[in-house]
């Protein structure tokens, strides 16, 4: 898009150096993936990571919650 799109992208195509930048990004994030895939787990056991429903207290106090609560607030009269 950013090279064919032209007026309907709003964008300038990109030259030789701005292109070998992004490939040598591409490149390395390879190598840095399989790095961060093989980091032990255990490494990370101070963070929970449990799968459990939110308690009432927690639910209450959550954002969305002030969200449902304004949204069934009824209007007098009605």
């Amino acid at each position: 898009m950013v090279q064919v799109g032209g007026k309907v992208t709003k964008c300038a195509p990109l030259n030789t150096n701005q292109n070998l930048v992004c490939l040598a990004f591409g490149f390395i994030s390879l190598p840095w993936g399989l790095v961060v895939k093989f980091i032990p787990l255990s490494l990370f056991q101070c963070m929970s990571l449990d799968d459990k429903p939110m308690e009432d207290a927690e639910l209450s106090s959550h954002i969305t919650a002030a969200f449902k609560r304004s949204s069934t607030v009824k209007i007098k009269g009605k």
